[in-house]
């Protein structure tokens, strides 16, 4: 993880976490294989996932970079207030758009490349952890 600030990440490894994760990724795949039978909304899902998983993967590393200067850092020093709100709001109202833009099959795909791209990092980083301590 050079690629950071820092040397090395501070991640909790959690054993249950990891197989939640496990489970989640493997129920999002089994789902995927028996519902998106069309080859267009199959790669769509697996672009999903990897976007999902990108950005999910840099904000973990990202937020676990930063936990090693959180003792120098204040608690008055966070983001701006009013850009989180305002993002906060286009966020709430993603949803809504989806499902007016795409059909159901499009918002459950969404959904389904969600919750997989969110867990697959947590695997990638148990196991990376894993690894590097053996």
């Amino acid at each position: 993880m050079r690629f950071f600030k820092t040397n090395h990440l501070t991640y909790q490894t959690s054993k249950k976490l990891f197989i939640l994760s496990v489970i989640l990724v493997s129920a999002s795949l089994i789902f995927s294989a028996i519902f998106f039978i069309n080859l267009f909304l199959l790669s769509l899902y697996f672009v999903t996932v990897f976007l999902f998983a990108i950005a999910s993967f840099f904000i973990k590393a990202y937020i676990y970079s930063r936990s090693l200067n959180a003792s120098q850092s204040s608690v008055g020093s966070g983001a701006p207030f009013w850009p989180l709100l305002i993002a906060l709001i286009v966020v709430m109202f993603i949803p809504f758009l989806v499902v007016l833009v795409l059909e159901p099959a499009g918002v459950l795909l969404l959904i389904n490349g969600y919750i997989a791209g969110v867990n697959l990092p947590e695997i990638i980083l148990y196991v990376y952890t894993h690894l590097k301590k053996d």
